[in-house]
C-alpha cells in the first residue's frame, strides 16, 4: 500500500495520482524512469535488475547501506530523509535519477546484473570454499547433458 492509500488521499489528488494496492516489481519497474523506495534489499535488487535509477528514503535496518551502496554506483542521489521531506527536495532527487549519466549508469548494472549467472557464481563459490563435495559438480555437468 505505501504511505498513503485511496481512502487517505484527498480530492484535491485524485487526478494526479493513480493508486495502485500491489505490483510486482518485475512488472513495474521496468515501466517507470526511475523507483522511489525505502531501500529494502529486494527492492532495490529489484530496481538494479531492471536497470532504472533509484531514489532512496530508507526507514531503517538495512536500507541506509543499500542507499549508500547505490550512490556510490553512480545509480541513485544521496538518501534523503524522510522526516521533514520537502516536495523540492524530491523533486530535485528525481531529476539528478532522470539524468542521461545516471540512467545510463543504471542502464549498464542492470545489463551486468541480468547477464549473470548468479546459480553458477553461487554453486562455484560454495565448491571454491569446499562446502560442496567435488562429485557435486560431475552430477551438475552430466545432469546439464543430459537437459
Amino acid at each position: 500500500g505505501g504511505l498513503a492509500t485511496a481512502d487517505t488521499a484527498g480530492a484535491e489528488d485524485a487526478g494526479r495520482f493513480f493508486h495502485l494496492e500491489q505490483a510486482p516489481h518485475d512488472w513495474l519497474f521496468p515501466r517507470v524512469t526511475a523507483a522511489v523506495h525505502h531501500g529494502g534489499a529486494g527492492t532495490t535488487g529489484a530496481a538494479l535488475a531492471a536497470g532504472i535509477p533509484s531514489v532512496v528514503l530508507p526507514f531503517g535496518y538495512d536500507q541506509p547501506f543499500w542507499a549508500h551502496c547505490l550512490a556510490q554506483r553512480g545509480v541513485a542521489p544521496p538518501a534523503l530523509a524522510r522526516v521533514g521531506l520537502q516536495p523540492e527536495t524530491l523533486a530535485e532527487a528525481l531529476r539528478q535519477a532522470s539524468t542521461p549519466t545516471m540512467r545510463a549508469a543504471a542502464r549498464a548494472l542492470g545489463q551486468r546484473i541480468r547477464d549473470e549467472d548468479g546459480v553458477r557464481n553461487a554453486v562455484d563459490q560454495l565448491e571454491a570454499w569446499g562446502l560442496l563435495h567435488p562429485v557435486a559438480r560431475v552430477t551438475r555437468i552430466e545432469q546439464a547433458a543430459v537437459a
